[in-house]
């Protein structure tokens, strides 16, 4: 038998790799300028690190981060902040630290043609305050020295400060924001939080700290009690036969990460000789081992198949999950059965192979076998090659297992199911794929037809896995075509939005209505950009910074019918917002990020009009009042 990694082996732990995110070159071209300032004295502030993400359009309706630019505020506290020259619309996120100072919650500044959404950047800095913690053991009170400690004061999309504690087990951070909570991640092999204590975990900051309450203004110090972390080791055995398996990869982590493998608490090791792994240094949380799907897959007592979720199966008993809260070990035994292979050939309504298609299993969103192939974190994928075979391999052995299968000529499709039985290769045959009827998409601009252009047609109800959109793309005529849709209600989205122009609904209109009879036709008209500017001010006339807003458009003006949130944008430390749009009537909502935590939302009932040749510039600001309903004038029109 071949020998495997010793337990206790380093080699054994694998960090799991993180998405490569796209490389572009990043030229420089013009620069922004801007001033870092006491929001107090409104003094400059020198030495501050002004740091932006720069996200550029995927052509898939999002952003991929390429790369983080600095610059460095003078003596004065301004700068000039270098723009990128990408040739695209793309976005910058802009995050400032200064000495002495919170760090503010990170500021979005959208670059449209070239030119960025503000000429000039004002940040206005707290002054920070001391926050002094202490780790000690739970047990005995003890001081815990030289451990990492993150910490967050819930404003930012992560943690912001990290600090390590010295002999006497105590750190501190000298430029912690006015917050009244703070969020505490302990990063140690040896040591790990406290889960029983009186703090809550925290799931909707960046790595799931404990929350832990403070006073919110003045020097705060907070004792941290901190336990041994935890450890799991256990067994693989044959579902069947109850023999030992060897050499099998089982992942190991928090549960609440079962679906986030990327997760950097998650970790893998192999079993030995006699189908043992130990892993240590866990949370002390409930925790899962799960098997990888190889030549073995993950099969736990008492599942026959069905489906794992809310109605169906437990997803804790699925992953083998087990509570170290309380206990600091746990010795488990995982069930394992062998993999299953599918393999057949795609075919057209003539018997003709069709090349490319892309097959993989069906699963719903809340059904947890979806993530049957951790590597992927969906289930296995296969594409049809020339002669139409394709060939499904790591497959759970499901009595009613369901193929969907995926070809940008032919409508969505399910095939099965099919009996699939451990350890056996099932031939499906042929699965034919038919047309629909074809369905002309045309774009027009203001001076005429407009060419590729990225229309993304999504149908409504969709709930599977394997979605049902398809993506065109206009010709020289600004016309595409395509027969891959079914359903019978779409909505539309623009990918690449031309420079200058934006869709009548701002990409998001009501679903269309189509008759699948050949005569369908999807009619998107684009227009010039324009701006909705404005403040947005507390109750007493001061700005609020790094509100949300959410943008709704009139529909129709006689029923006041409105769409659903179209865009999201936020307001900078002036309390200021700028977006573009095109004409309509738009109805602005206001969320807070922390009421809306909790579970309130405040609107303000804001109707702004925007009329074909009249951009909305700084001059016509419009007042946003949290938390008030106040109505807006129509602005003058500009000639």
């Amino acid at each position: 038998m071949a020998r495997h990694p010793r337990l206790g082996d380093s080699r054994v732990f694998v960090q799991i790799p993180r998405p490569q995110p796209l490389r572009v070159v990043l030229r420089l071209g013009r620069r922004l300028p801007g001033r870092v300032i006491d929001r107090a004295t409104d003094a400059g502030i020198p030495g501050a690190t002004i740091s932006a993400l720069v996200g550029v359009q995927d052509g898939k309706g999002g952003f991929d981060m390429v790369g983080v630019l600095k610059a460095v505020s003078g003596e004065d506290g301004s700068f000039a902040f270098p723009l990128p020259d990408i040739g695209r619309n793309h976005s910058l996120t802009f995050r400032v630290r200064a000495t002495g100072y919170a760090t503010p919650f990170p500021r979005g500044v959208g670059i449209y043609d070239g030119k960025p959404d503000e000429d000039r950047l004002i940040f206005k800095l707290n002054r920070g305050r001391e926050l002094r913690i202490q780790l000690v053991s739970a047990e005995d009170g003890v001081p815990v020295p030289n451990v990492k400690v993150l910490l967050d004061g819930r404003r930012s999309i992560q943690f912001t400060h990290q600090v390590i504690t010295d002999a006497d087990g105590m750190a501190v951070v000298k430029d912690f924001p006015p917050s009244s909570e703070v969020a505490i991640l302990v990063m140690d092999k040896t040591w790990a939080l406290d889960t029983t204590a009186h703090a809550t975990i925290d799931n909707n900051t960046a790595l799931g700290g404990k929350v832990f309450p403070i006073e919110a203004k003045g020097n705060t110090s907070l004792t941290i009690p901190v336990v041994p972390s935890a450890t799991l080791s256990g067994q693989v055995r044959d579902a069947e036969t109850q023999a030992p398996l060897a050499g099998i990869w089982v992942e190991v982590g928090r549960f609440a990460d079962f679906v986030n493998p990327a997760s950097i608490f998650t970790r893998r090791v192999i079993t030995d000789d006699d189908g043992r792994f130990r892993v240590g240094g866990l949370w002390r949380t409930r925790t899962y081992a799960y098997v990888l799907p190889g030549a073995w897959c993950n099969w736990p007592d008492g599942w026959n198949g069905e489906e794992v979720g809310k109605d169906g199966f437990s997803r804790e008993r699925f992953v083998n999950s087990v509570e170290l809260a309380k206990e600091a070990s746990a010795d488990i035994v995982i069930h394992a059965k062998k993999t299953a292979v599918l393999e057949g050939r795609v075919v057209d309504e003539n018997g003709k192979p069709v090349a490319g298609a892309r097959l993989q299993e069906e699963a719903s969103f809340v059904d947890w076998r979806r993530f049957t192939d951790r590597q992927r974190r969906q289930v296995s994928v296969a594409i049809s090659g020339r002669d139409g075979r394709f060939r499904l391999e790591k497959l759970t052995a499901l009595s009613d297992f369901r193929l969907q299968c995926a070809h940008p000529d032919f409508p969505r499709s399910v095939f099965g199911p099919f009996p699939l039985r451990p350890g056996e290769t099932m031939n499906a045959g042929d699965m034919v794929l038919r047309r629909s009827a074809v369905i002309t998409v045309e774009v027009q601009g203001p001076s005429g037809p407009v060419p590729g252009v990225q229309v993304l047609l999504t149908p409504r109800g969709r709930k599977r896995l394997l979605d049902s959109r398809v993506t065109v793309t206009t010709d020289e005529s600004g016309v595409a075509t395509t027969t891959a849709v079914t359903a019978k209600r779409v909505n539309w989205r623009i990918l690449n939005l031309p420079p200058g122009l934006v869709t009548r609904g701002l990409a998001n209109e009501a679903p269309v209505d189509l008759a699948l009879d050949g005569s369908d036709r999807i009619l998107i008209t684009l227009e010039r950009r324009h701006f909705l500017v404005g403040v947005m001010q507390t109750a007493d006339g001061k700005p609020f910074t790094g509100g949300t807003l959410l943008l709704r458009r009139v529909i129709d003006e006689r029923t006041g019918v409105l769409s659903e949130p179209i865009v999201r944008f936020s307001s900078d430390s002036e309390g200021r917002f700028h977006f573009p749009v095109p004409p309509g009537t738009y109805v602005i909502e206001w969320m807070d990020h922390y009421e809306s935590m909790k579970g309130h939302t405040k609107e303000v009932n804001v109707r702004y009009s925007v009329k074909s040749g009249s951009p909305i510039t700084a001059d016509q600001p419009t007042t946003v009042v949290a938390g008030d309903r106040i109505p807006i004038e129509k602005p003058k029109e500009n000639d």
